[in-house]
């Protein structure tokens, strides 16, 4: 008996230290993932990707066994766990290897050789084009009486529309001068202290800060040299453009770095719990804090997240939650075949996902709706950030991964499915959103059905609230039967008192007062 318990407890030991190790890897791949996204490797990482997932697509067209449809690890034996765990650490291994491949690619110079000559062919009309912006807003700036808004950005402006770019847009309209700093920086020019401007659209330009180093804002802290140079940038910018007494809104902690030496007023909108987040440094967890501390607002786009954040925070906070875009979604309320979309390969009913495919997906509830429903095709629309699921893409014929679609193309998609999944994990992350895609989907009518997220209970007799698995895949084929007309036409109202216009109004009237 007691040998049994040492023998378990060294069971127990290994597999902790498997599990930890798999971790570790994740965490690198993502980083390594986010590094090729964002440099000069970007169009090989992309080819790679592709290519990754075209083989997995022939793979399952030409079986010649029959795949099957059990979930993984049935008997949830520990040594069948340390089994799964080992074999996951090794595929990890090799697709990290792949990656590194990819960022040591000798082609990489070549690419480097094209990028060069066409920066050089078009340095001649974006110096012009710039200056003329430059020169707009320098004659804009003596005649404003409205608010200017310096907006830093949690991600690059064009890679997903979000909360921030749609507060940003509406803001626009309403007179406010949005300049949103992008996440990734440009190299220094000679030590010079530079910056790119571009215009987006009336009233929006987006304008990249110049660094020494390219920092990936979500774990790198800055050194004390690069803090400065990325102030010394800022502050030539907002010199060039007559910029005077303008508004700080935070959309990333990592910012209170600049924000911190900027005599401006600072909001913060905490979109997120990023305790929750396996790549959140401590760092950017202490600057939060400060800037709950030294903001003179902070927003927060849910219930929960309030209570926690008033615990921090003795200053105002105002709750401003998520919302949609109601008229681009209001077109899917019509439904469409595949085809419509370029999916013919794939067959209804469609199960259907959009967003970021990250680390809070459940894997498990995945596989279960795929075995539940052979006939199905459940389709997840978002660039995928977790290694499972790309593993889960490859092992189950009917689950697509469809990766990242432009936002002005998502009602297409959404047209096609016959029913709506937010499959989240409930964790420190997930317990506290309030998903945009609730809205996004209520737009148009469409059956949801979603884990047990607290935030949206609220609507709970509008959409399939699931607190287990089982109850989920019962939900789905109450979803996949609905007829109701009435119930659609609810969720469509609920997302039209919803809109990111009726938000930024309120967001308008705060800003005034602080200007």
């Amino acid at each position: 008996m007691k040998s049994h318990r040492i023998s378990n407890t060294k069971l127990h030991a290994k597999y902790a230290k498997l599990c930890e190790e798999e971790k570790n890897i994740r965490v690198e791949i993502v980083h390594l993932r986010e590094k090729l996204l964002f440099s000069e490797s970007q169009f090989f990482y992309r080819i790679f990707s592709f290519f990754k997932l075209l083989a997995a697509d022939f793979k399952n067209l030409f079986q010649k066994k029959k795949i099957s449809l059990k979930p993984i690890n049935k008997n949830g034996s520990l040594k069948n766990d340390i089994k799964i765990t080992t074999q996951s650490i090794r595929s990890l291994k090799a697709y990290k290897e792949k990656l590194e491949a990819v960022e040591r690619s000798p082609f990489i110079l070549l690419v480097w050789i094209v990028k060069t000559c066409s920066s050089v062919l078009l340095f001649i009309p974006a110096f012009i084009s710039n200056a003329l912006v430059r020169k707009e807003l320098r004659k804009n700036s003596t005649k404003r009486k409205t608010i200017d808004l310096i907006n830093f950005g949690v991600i690059p402006y064009h890679f997903r529309k979000l909360r921030q770019q749609h507060l940003a847009e509406e803001l626009a309209k309403k007179g406010v001068r949005i300049f949103y700093i992008e996440s990734r920086f440009i190299p220094l020019a000679d030590g010079k202290a530079k910056y790119s401007l571009t215009k987006e659209v009336d009233n929006v330009y987006v304008v990249k800060l110049a660094s020494s180093r390219d920092i990936a804002i979500y774990h790198q802290p800055p050194t004390v040299k690069e803090i400065n140079e990325i102030i010394g940038s800022l502050k030539q910018f907002i010199n060039d453009i007559g910029i005077t007494n303008p508004l700080a809104k935070v959309d990333y902690p990592f910012w209170a770095y600049i924000t911190n030496h900027l005599k401006v007023p600072v909001i913060y909108d905490c979109m997120d719990d990023y305790e929750g987040f396996n790549i959140t440094g401590s760092h950017i967890l202490d600057l939060e804090k400060d800037l709950f501390k030294k903001s003179d607002i902070t927003l927060v786009c849910s219930e929960l997240l309030l209570k926690k954040v008033k615990k921090n925070r003795p200053r105002k906070t105002i709750l401003l939650k998520n919302a949609c875009e109601y008229t681009h979604f209001k077109k899917a309320y019509v439904k469409k075949d595949t085809c419509s979309a370029g999916l013919c390969w794939i067959r209804k009913p469609v199960i259907g996902f959009f967003g970021a495919v990250g680390e809070w997906i459940d894997t498990k509830l995945l596989i279960k709706i795929a075995t539940s429903f052979p006939s199905a095709s459940v389709v997840l629309i978002g660039e995928v950030q977790n290694e499972e699921i790309l593993r889960i893409g490859e092992t189950y014929p009917n689950i697509y991964l469809l990766g990242e679609k432009p936002y002005a193309k998502l009602p297409e998609y959404l047209q096609t499915f016959d029913i709506c999944v937010i499959p989240f994990l409930i964790n420190k992350h997930t317990r506290l959103i309030d998903p945009v895609k609730m809205y996004e989907y209520f737009a148009a009518g469409k059956p949801v059905v979603t884990t047990a997220i607290q935030e949206i209970e609220t609507y709970k007799k509008l959409f399939y609230y699931s607190s287990s698995h089982e109850e989920f895949i019962l939900n789905v084929r109450f979803a996949l039967k609905e007829k109701n007309i009435k119930l659609r036409k609810k969720r469509q109202d609920v997302a039209q008192k919803n809109t990111w216009e009726k938000r930024s109004v309120i967001l308008y009237k705060e800003l005034l007062k602080l200007a």
